[in-house]
């Protein structure tokens, strides 16, 4: 299992910080569709959550074959 140092959800953006390079990151809204997906490539992502409507939303992190979800809301 990944262990990102962090997935969190501020008022404009999603960051995700990991210790090695991020391979690929999913936005899920509660329904399963892909809202967003990145492939920084670097050990840190930001999402733009300004096309997102409010509310939860599960983030997928995917470096070297592991995957770590987290839930998050957005306000």
């Amino acid at each position: 299992k990944l262990k990102a140092k962090g997935i969190e959800s501020d008022i404009n953006a999603i960051n995700i910080n990991a210790p090695e390079a991020i391979g690929k990151v999913f936005v899920y809204a509660m329904n399963g569709v892909t809202v967003a997906n990145v492939a920084p490539a670097a050990t840190s992502a930001t999402i733009s959550t300004a096309n997102l409507t409010p509310g939860a939303y599960v983030v997928k992190v995917v470096t070297n074959g592991k995957t770590e979800a987290k839930r998050i809301l957005v306000k």
